[in-house]
C-alpha cells in the first residue's frame, strides 16, 4: 500500500499482513498507523524542507517506533 502527497487532514492506515510505505509532504499531519505484521515505513517532509522517518514494525505483539531526522536528532521509542 502506498499513500503519498497528502496535504492537509488525517491519515489512519491499518493492515492484516505485508508491507506499507507512505510519503507525506504537509505542515501540520496527523498519523495513525497499526500493522498485525510485516513492516511500515513513512517518511515526513516539514516545512523547513528536512525530512523525517518513521519506520513501525511488530512481531508478536511487540511495537518497535523509530523516527529518524535528517537534522543529526534521532529519537527511539520501543513499547
Amino acid at each position: 500500500m502506498l499513500v503519498q502527497n497528502v496535504t492537509a487532514g488525517k491519515v489512519s492506515v491499518s493492515t492484516a499482513n505485508g508491507n506499507m510505505e507512505g510519503y507525506l509532504h504537509s505542515l501540520s499531519q496527523e498519523l495513525s498507523v497499526s500493522t498485525a505484521n510485516g513492516e511500515s515505513q513513512w517518511t515526513v517532509g516539514t516545512a523547513i524542507g528536512e525530512d523525517s522517518r518513521i519506520t513501525l514494525s511488530s512481531a508478536n505483539g511487540n511495537v518497535r517506533l523509530q523516527l529518524v531526522s535528517t537534522c543529526t536528532k534521532n529519537a527511539m521509542i520501543d513499547t
